[in-house]
């Protein structure tokens, strides 16, 4: 598989993550960041897989949502403020691949029945992560797809979902301080008790 990060123009596939990068940053990172494959095995790009839930003894299907398709794999972007690497160049093995995406790879690759990679994106660093020789359980995501089912059975509305879980805002990406998402957040917990 070639790819590679090239400088504008051209007509490229372009990804969601640098529309979606430079919205956040309210910059058009389109011209400065392309992500271009060879095309001679480009299948799809976004392809909808749905299968039937219930030969993983599900009540509802399972849909996958694939990035780059080729003839023989599926490419899975992530984009990343940074990739953290070691002294020598190579990736922090302790930081990547990422085990939800491996676990996502996983679940692709069972239900999409083709391998897949990984390819961590950042503003100005790339690295393709092959996913053959790691290991993981598709039973875990079953079993967290059964959870969520079990969740839904009980739960009728947003605020019985609510009302099963605390409110927890120590995680970074909440960020410092009082976030919109923050006050959104404690917003609609404080609705569904009242």
């Amino acid at each position: 598989m070639n790819y590679k990060i090239q400088a504008a123009g051209g007509d490229f596939i372009y990804h969601w993550f640098v529309l979606m990068l430079g919205a956040l940053k309210d910059i058009d990172l389109s011209s400065k960041i392309n992500v271009c494959f060879d095309d001679e095995n480009f299948i799809s790009y976004q392809k909808e897989t749905q299968v039937p839930g219930k030969p993983y003894g599900l009540k509802y299907d399972i849909c996958c949502k694939t990035d780059f398709e080729f003839k023989d794999i599926f490419i899975d972007t992530k984009a990343t403020a940074y990739l953290k690497r070691l002294k020598s160049g190579a990736l922090d093995k302790n930081w990547y691949p990422k085990p939800s995406d491996v676990r996502q790879q996983f679940l692709y690759k069972e239900i999409c029945k083709k391998q897949t990679m990984l390819l961590y994106c950042s503003y100005n660093d790339t690295e393709a992560v092959e996913i053959e020789h790691l290991d993981s359980s598709l039973d875990e995501m079953i079993n967290a797809f059964k959870t969520i089912e079990h969740i839904t059975s009980i739960a009728k509305t947003k605020e019985d979902v609510v009302r099963m879980f605390p409110l927890n805002l120590e995680n970074f990406r909440w960020g410092k301080g009082d976030t919109d998402a923050k006050i959104f957040a404690k917003e609609v917990w404080q609705k569904a008790w009242k």
